[in-house]
């Protein structure tokens, strides 16, 4: 077999977004621009009515709401990698979904790992953020 006749395949992503952010977009066109990778996206949201608020380009992305249609795409999505952009403590028991053969890559971008509002969950760093002169 000789190098011209050897096709890769793309890498599937699938993206799980938790929040509805003006700057996914951005992030989305650096790994649409790569030919190498094929990119599904879902955005987690509460309700139906609250999906895309900030995103601009929605026809990339599908929002989800129920815990069934999350457990749906981490085990039966046909995906090779798992990004999870900002992922909060009160998801973090949908990894037991994801199969053991897929790479999950968690991109903090912050408020996951700071922030403890969200269902009264603790932080995963725990921190004080702010002191007395900046409270």
């Amino acid at each position: 077999m000789d190098a011209d006749s050897i096709v890769l395949r793309k890498i599937k992503i699938l993206h799980i977004v938790r929040d509805d952010k003006k700057f996914f977009d951005s992030v989305l066109k650096q790994f649409e621009s790569d030919p190498r990778l094929e990119n599904q996206c879902v955005l987690v949201v509460k309700k139906e009515s609250e999906a895309f608020k900030s995103i601009p380009k929605t026809e990339r992305i599908t929002p989800i709401w129920s815990r069934e249609q999350k457990i749906a795409y981490l085990t039966d999505g046909d995906y090779d990698v798992l990004f999870l952009h900002s992922f909060c403590p009160s998801n973090w028991c949908l990894l037991n979904y994801v199969p053991k053969n897929k790479i999950v890559i968690w991109w903090a971008w912050g408020m996951d790992i700071y922030c403890d509002n969200e269902k009264n969950t603790s932080m995963l760093v725990p921190i004080k953020l702010y002191l007395p002169e900046t409270n």
